[in-house]
């Protein structure tokens, strides 16, 4: 499939009656393609490249743009975009591409919050809840195995050297996690998917 690098024009205007087309795009494209123009009919695409009209299949097209009517298709070509490709039997696609838009500061700033605290709470949860059950997992073997006074020996020795070792690897890890989901939180919180 051969892609053609066409940018749909956000400066359109819906057409008179006269035209028969209910919309009709100016296209910027390579000059070699020719003057290339993309025509909204009330059920179909069309492309009209140097005033020779195409059909485009309905089952080459995006769902959600057979979807759109003209003047829904006018507002998503406000902040989005579309692409043209021409497969090796000469049929074209379309397809319609969502921009990222900006949540601002206050989505930066509620994002890398939450991925903070996400990540804070994910790595305490994780690495504690996984080391408590493999210490008392441990001392309870130990008691079967060498009895109470070993079990004894292990649980002293548990509370007073792996457990604050413990403590400490799940804040390391708890603010590696945080970080993380700080950036990724500030990332995705200043930009979200038009629809």
């Amino acid at each position: 499939m051969k892609r053609l690098l066409l940018t749909f024009l956000p400066l359109l205007s819906l057409q008179a009656a006269e035209h028969k087309a209910a919309f009709i795009m100016s296209v910027l494209a390579p000059q070699e393609c020719g003057e290339i123009k993309l025509n909204r009919y009330e059920n179909k695409f069309s492309l009209s490249i140097d005033d020779d009209e195409q059909d485009i299949p309905n089952y080459m097209v995006s769902k959600p743009l057979r979807q759109m009517k003209p003047e829904q298709l006018a507002g998503f070509l406000q902040s989005n975009y579309l692409t043209l490709k021409q497969c090796s039997d000469g049929e074209f696609s379309l397809e319609e591409h969502g921009r990222l838009h900006g949540g601002g500061p206050g989505g930066g700033i509620a994002g890398w919050l939450g991925g903070y605290v996400a990540g804070e709470v994910a790595g305490k949860v994780v690495i504690m809840g996984a080391g408590y059950i493999a210490l008392y997992g441990t001392k309870f073997v130990i008691g079967r195995v060498g009895g109470p006074e070993a079990e004894a020996a292990f649980g002293e020795k548990m509370q007073t050297q792996m457990i604050p070792h413990l403590h400490e690897a799940s804040e390391k890890i708890a603010h590696v996690t945080g970080g993380g989901g700080a950036i990724l939180g500030g990332i995705f919180g200043t930009a979200s998917p038009t629809p």
